[in-house]
């Protein structure tokens, strides 16, 4: 938690100046958390690559054996953990409600890609 500082200084009172630095500190520190998500970001040639390499996985884990009309990597986040997590958001239609899926995969230190979770949204 991040309490207001309330200061005065040869009768000037810096509560609001300092209440602002304060949120924008705690805001920065929350920001900044180390395990933390990060994104999203647009995705790029990288993304594709990684949801490629998981596309069977999630087609087995949808129940899809017929696959999608289409698999796009639109967007993404990442967690740096032991290895990275992505969290990749697959437009697999054309269609928008019912049209993407969210893929979060696992790299390990030894550039191995795991299908950790996969959902519609």
């Amino acid at each position: 938690m991040c309490p207001a500082i309330n200061r005065s200084y040869n009768g000037y009172n810096f509560h609001g100046w300092m209440l602002s630095l304060n949120i924008y500190s705690c805001i920065h520190i929350k920001m900044s958390v180390p395990g933390g998500w990060t994104g999203p970001k647009p995705a790029t040639p990288e993304e594709q690559m990684i949801a490629n390499k998981v596309k069977s996985q999630a087609k087995q884990k949808l129940h899809r054996p017929g696959g999608f009309e289409m698999y796009v990597a639109k967007q993404f986040w990442t967690q740096i953990v032991d290895g990275i997590n992505y969290r990749i958001e697959v437009q697999v239609s054309p269609e928008h409600v019912g049209g993407f899926i969210q893929l979060t995969v696992y790299r390990d230190l030894e550039d191995h890609y795991t299908l950790t979770d996969v959902k519609p949204i």
